[in-house]
């Protein structure tokens, strides 16, 4: 059974995870390795299967476009652009769509011409300790800035700790390097994973990846592909309107799980596996994370119970409207001259979407008839209709399905006006 070590880096880990959960085509194991004190991913397949199933996983979500690459470029070292065009050979600088695509293939085809994940094992690692710390995984290459940067930051920042002793005092120096093929990995799951980007002086990158404690086993493999695969694309389509108000898009996306998985949520009960959206800022040479949105998946069923408990039986069509209707309210505050309407259903949305989730009857009724005294006015019923029709056809669109938008509008009008009729009706 092929055991691959996770780098040791919060964010790089989560990559590499996430990479290398799609590519599985059964169980995967997160555990510790006691000797080294890091963590590893186990999986009960051949690893050239291993190795073809990732690549072709990273394949199929491709690398987005119109997002800012998350590289520091440059010849020198300490840069992306020295790993990258000197040590990996897999790029001539430039940050373009061009550019941005022609990495993307050369990373893949030099991950599959390597022998990933093989030389990936705990055998494979070598720590050297002392007042300076070194951490070798199978190789002498440096990882990406934004997973170093993200790594070190705090370490350098209250503890002294930096990566060369150049500069003032410090209390050491530490150093993380990887093997060629994993820089490859986690390179190209950088741009597979990015979901998002705000330019301007300070901009901010985007990621959606997977996070699994160690200690944890994975089943449900399926289920959490097409989920994560699925939302990963829809975020994509989204665009920067998800930075205007994070905690909503994370109650969308609750509530969008549900409604495509109603009839079979039971099944991420046990899963201890969440997806989380993270987001950097980049200034000079550094990132800097800047926020993180987790969703438990054991959290989504937990929704369900708590609805059925106070009689809203019919899961599936609420879920789907409310989580429809709170990303088209996103939208519409950030494209309209006088957002003042959409705002006011945005906070009655997300308290809906609360009251739901605590099981808690008289709250959504209130905010039930709150949001339908603000759809009485014409306009505002049908931009949101609308837009929501959009926001489905986004959803649909990433699973292959396309529908014409006068037939979507027709579906969202009813089920926006039924769910005022089901949770009216469960009282």
């Amino acid at each position: 059974m092929p055991e691959v070590v996770l780098p040791p880096m919060p964010f790089g880990s989560d990559l590499a995870l996430t990479a290398l959960f799609l590519g599985a085509k059964e169980g995967l194991e997160v555990d510790y390795h006691n000797e080294s004190s890091l963590t590893l991913a186990r999986a009960d397949i051949k690893p050239f299967i291993w190795k073809h199933g990732v690549v072709e996983t990273l394949k199929s979500l491709g690398c987005g476009e119109r997002m800012g690459m998350p590289l520091i470029p440059g010849g020198a070292g300490g840069t992306d652009g020295y790993v990258l065009g000197e040590k990996l050979k897999v790029w001539q600088g430039g940050l373009g769509e061009r550019e941005r695509k022609n990495l993307f293939e050369a990373l893949l085809n030099f991950l599959m011409g390597s022998d990933f994940p093989e030389g990936l094992d705990p055998g494979s690692v070598s720590i050297s300790r002392g007042r300076n710390l070194d951490i070798k995984v199978g190789g002498d290459i440096d990882p990406p800035r934004l997973v170093i940067s993200d790594a070190l930051y705090e370490l350098g920042k209250f503890h002294g700790i930096k990566e060369t002793r150049a500069g003032r005092p410090s209390m050491g120096r530490v150093r993380i390097s990887i093997s060629a093929p994993y820089s490859a990995l986690l390179y190209a799951s950088l741009l597979a994973f990015q979901v998002a980007f705000r330019g301007g002086d300070h901009p901010i990158y985007t990621f959606m990846t997977l996070h699994a404690e160690p200690g944890t086993e994975l089943w449900s493999l399926g289920m959490i592909k097409e989920a994560f695969s699925n939302l990963l694309k829809f975020t994509r389509k989204q665009g920067s309107v998800i930075y205007e108000d994070p905690e909503a898009y994370r109650l969308a996306l609750i509530y969008r799980i549900l409604g495509r998985y109603a009839g079979k949520i039971e099944a991420f009960s046990e899963e201890r596996c969440s997806i989380k959206i993270t987001s950097f800022s980049k200034s000079a040479k550094r990132f800097f994370r800047v926020s993180e949105i987790p969703i438990a998946l054991s959290e989504v069923p937990s929704v369900a119970r708590a609805m059925e408990s106070v009689g809203l039986r019919e899961v599936e069509d609420i879920a789907s409207a409310l989580s429809s209707l709170i990303i088209a309210s996103m939208h519409l505050i950030s494209l309209s001259e006088n957002p003042t309407p959409y705002e006011a259903l945005m906070v009655s949305l997300k308290s809906l979407a609360r009251a739901m989730m605590e099981a808690n009857l008289r709250v959504a009724l209130d905010e039930t008839y709150g949001i339908f005294r603000r759809l009485d006015v014409e306009e505002v019923r049908l931009r949101m209709i609308g837009k929501s029709a959009d926001v489905e056809g986004d959803f649909l669109s990433v699973e292959g399905r396309e529908v014409k938008r006068e037939e979507l509008f027709r579906e969202m009008r009813e089920r926006v006006m039924n769910l005022k009729r089901v949770i009216t009706r469960s009282v």
